[in-house]
């Protein structure tokens, strides 16, 4: 599926894509992580449908309610550092010092538990979790980018 962490103004994912809930593993790498035009980080888990309906109701400026019926996980940081994970229909803001989403999860945050960077972490990942691989993804959070 995927793994996106997020550490010390890094965000990582791995690049693998999955179809018919992981029942084939497509050749090539996809992007699962972006940088919003206010220079906010954002990577999604789950149905990519779903992941870009979350990401266009932020980047149309969160007018009205989150998208309904979502099957995704995402992880938004803005430029200030400050984390939100969108998880179905609900937002909720995080204060810890690193975050992970997707099927990796558990083993990327190990991996920043001993101190790795997001980038280790997805790589460790991705030794672990047999749906996550490819290419490792990076984005870096420009401070002071996003003033909402």
């Amino acid at each position: 599926m995927t793994i996106i962490c997020y550490r010390d103004g890094v965000m990582a994912a791995d690049t693998a894509s999955f179809i018919s809930r992981h029942e084939a593993r497509i050749p090539g790498n996809t992007t699962k992580i972006y940088r919003l035009s206010d220079g906010s980080l954002f990577g999604g888990a789950g149905k990519s449908l779903d992941i870009q309906k979350v990401r266009d109701w932020i980047e149309n400026g969160r007018h009205g309610p989150l998208p309904s019926d979502v099957d995704a996980t995402c992880l938004w940081v803005w430029g200030n550092g400050r984390p939100f994970i969108i998880d179905g229909n609900y937002i909720e803001e995080f204060d810890g010092p690193f975050f992970a989403i997707g099927s990796g999860a558990s083993a990327a945050l190990g991996a920043m538990w001993a101190d790795k960077s997001a980038e280790e972490a997805v790589r460790i990942a991705m030794l672990v979790d047999p749906y996550c691989g490819g290419k490792i993804g990076i984005l870096r959070l420009e401070d002071g980018k996003h003033h909402a």
